[in-house]
């Protein structure tokens, strides 16, 4: 796991809910789950070589797939645009987004990756997503890009209530599953027991 509250905590009740639902589900297969919380790279990485079975809570995307086999999804998350309230912010496509500059967080896919290669909008990618907050409300970046829920959360650790609120159109809505390295002898055993569970 990585850390991702309020679905993903080591801080969490039974490291949040996200992390419950798997554990449950694998417990009616009679599997037992260990967890680790490390950096969502590291995560990756690591489950990718073998060291863990696999990870939780990823978006599809096909060059993961050729490493990793993918569960039946656990949630639909929607992805948000979170701007300063005041904010004169506005976008219904990708064209109207040019010439933006967002936070987002290394190692995530936000589709926008065409136009970001393209040098129609920046995305600064930072390792800890706090750092974005403070660069919204410090005027260093026109809107940070989130998971609705996951900023919402945020916003009320950080004591930013009322100063940053979700855009109403949100960027995407994706589904999020677990996903199983490949280069392990069970990989298929233990997606199918998720999905069954």
């Amino acid at each position: 796991n990585g850390e991702w509250p309020p679905y993903l905590s080591e801080n969490l009740k039974n490291g949040g809910y996200v992390s419950d639902i798997i554990f449950q589900a694998y417990k009616k297969e009679n599997i037992d789950v260990k967890w680790v919380f490390l950096p969502w790279n590291r995560a990756l990485e690591r489950s990718k070589g073998g060291k863990y079975q696999g990870t939780v809570m990823w978006g599809y995307d096909e060059e993961r797939a050729k490493s990793f086999l993918y569960t039946d999804p656990i949630l639909n998350l929607e992805t948000a645009f979170f701007i300063k309230k005041d904010s004169d912010f506005s976008w219904n496509s990708v064209e109207d987004l040019k010439g933006k500059k967002f936070g987002g967080e290394i190692g995530y896919i936000y589709g926008l990756e065409d136009a970001e290669k393209a040098g129609d909008i920046i995305i600064d990618r930072a390792s800890k997503p706090d750092n974005n907050y403070r660069n919204l409300l410090r005027g260093k970046i026109d809107a940070l890009l989130e998971v609705t829920q996951v900023g919402i959360a945020a916003i009320r650790r950080l004591g930013h209530d009322g100063k940053i609120v979700a855009y109403v159109k949100k960027l995407k809505s994706e589904p999020h599953s677990i996903i199983i390295s490949k280069n392990i002898p069970n990989s298929l055993y233990l997606q199918q027991a998720f999905n069954k569970g």
